[in-house]
C-alpha cells in the first residue's frame, strides 16, 4: 500500500500555530460541548443570575480563608448557563492534596465548574477575556499564563450510559483524568 499523503493545505502564517492551541484552550475553558447541549431546566439555578461575571472578591471580604484551604477568586457564568468557578490553591501540590481540595470545593460548591489555579496574578484579565471568547475574540485571553497556572478543572462529563457525572482532570485539559466525585443532589445538572 503506497503511503497516505497529507490533504491538509500548507499554513500560510506562522502565527496560525501558537493561535490553534490558544483556541482550543479558551473552547475549553468555556464549556464542554456533551454536557453544553442539555435542556434549560438541567441547567444550574446560578444561570439566573443577572450578572454574568463576578470580580475577584477583595481581600476583606467576610471571613478570609486560608490559602491552604483554597481561596476564592471569582466566577463566570456561560451562555449554557453553567458557572464556572476559579479558586487560588498553593503551588506544588500533590495528586492527593489537589484531590481532597477539589473535593472540598465540590461539597461547598456543588453546581460549579472548578477552576484551580496556583498563582492570581492575570486572573483579572482571565475574567474579563471570558465574554469575549464566548463572542469569538481570543484576543485578550492570558493562554500562556492559564496553561501554566491551572493545577485542575472539574467539569461535567456526559457518558454513553447518559449519565452525567464530576470529573476532575489535571491541568487546563480535560486529557489527564484525576478522580471521579460524586453528583450531590443533582446540582449541576450531574445525574449519577
Amino acid at each position: 500500500m503506497p503511503p497516505m499523503k497529507s490533504t491538509l493545505p500548507p499554513i500560510a502564517s506562522s502565527a496560525l500555530p501558537g493561535l490553534l492551541p490558544a483556541m482550543l484552550l479558551a473552547a475549553l475553558l468555556l464549556t464542554a460541548l456533551p454536557v453544553a447541549a442539555q435542556p434549560a431546566s438541567a441547567q444550574p439555578a446560578s444561570a439566573q443570575a443577572a450578572a454574568q461575571a463576578t470580580p475577584p472578591q477583595a481581600k476583606a471580604a467576610a471571613a478570609p480563608q486560608d490559602l491552604a484551604e483554597g481561596q476564592r477568586l471569582g466566577q463566570f457564568v456561560n451562555r449554557y448557563g453553567f458557572r464556572h468557578l476559579y479558586v487560588r490553591v498553593p503551588a506544588g501540590l500533590d495528586d492527593a492534596r489537589i484531590i481532597a481540595l477539589a473535593q472540598q470545593w465540590h461539597q461547598r460548591e456543588p453546581d460549579a465548574w472548578l477552576w484551580l489555579l496556583d498563582d492570581d496574578s492575570q486572573f483579572q484579565q482571565l475574567l474579563d477575556s471570558l465574554p469575549k471568547i464566548e463572542q469569538g475574540d481570543l484576543g485578550d485571553f492570558p493562554a500562556q499564563w492559564f496553561k501554566q497556572h491551572a493545577v485542575a478543572n472539574l467539569v461535567l462529563m456526559l457518558h454513553p450510559d447518559r449519565s452525567r457525572r464530576w470529573a476532575l482532570y489535571r491541568g487546563a485539559h480535560r486529557s489527564d483524568s484525576m478522580a471521579e466525585l460524586p453528583c450531590i443532589q443533582g446540582k449541576g445538572g450531574c445525574k449519577p
